[in-house]
């Protein structure tokens, strides 16, 4: 058993290794902002389909406050004209409605701080593509240089090993 888990210790670990060298940190952040940039399309629509649904809810609570309004002034009318019964169906309209306005005044704020929160969201969203951008050229420039300084070691080395071949001879 202890062989084959060593053998997979060492598959694994020259795969992790392989990976490691075939990452190109410039691509992987490249591939992070245009993964962002989609989630905020996305986001952007989600965000404008809820603006007209909340256009909607304002729209039929306009429409129930009017009809409320309507059934009020023909309660008054039929006051006037003395007609008990049809003020009192006028009433019973009024107050239903009224009913179906508070329902829809309550959706309207509920949903009105939803796009409130998704707009905030969506802005935070936007600043971390622009952040992200931003460090983007600072990130490949220093691994750049971290390569570069690898590289200068190397040859360091390379000079300082060639020069004790010939302290050997």
């Amino acid at each position: 058993m202890g062989i084959l888990s060593r053998f997979i210790n060492v598959v694994r670990s020259n795969l992790n290794a392989l990976l490691n060298r075939a990452e190109d940190p410039a691509k992987l952040l490249d591939q992070t902002l245009i993964d962002m940039q989609a989630a905020y399309g996305k986001a952007k629509d989600h965000v404008a389909r809820s603006l007209a649904d909340e256009k909607r809810l304002e729209k039929s609570l306009m429409d129930q406050q009017g009809e409320v309004k309507r059934w009020e002034e023909r309660a008054l009318r039929a006051v006037e004209q003395g007609d008990d019964e049809l003020a009192r169906e006028a009433l019973r309209r009024k107050n239903e409605h009224g009913r179906m306005a508070a329902q829809f005044q309550h959706e309207h704020a509920a949903h009105s701080a939803n796009v409130q929160r998704l707009k905030e969201s969506l802005h935070e969203l936007e600043t971390k593509i622009e952040e992200l951008r931003r460090k983007k050229n600072l990130l490949v420039s220093k691994q750049r240089r971290a390569e570069a300084q690898d590289q200068i070691y190397r040859t360091i080395e390379g000079i300082d090993s060639a020069g004790a071949v010939d302290t050997i001879e």
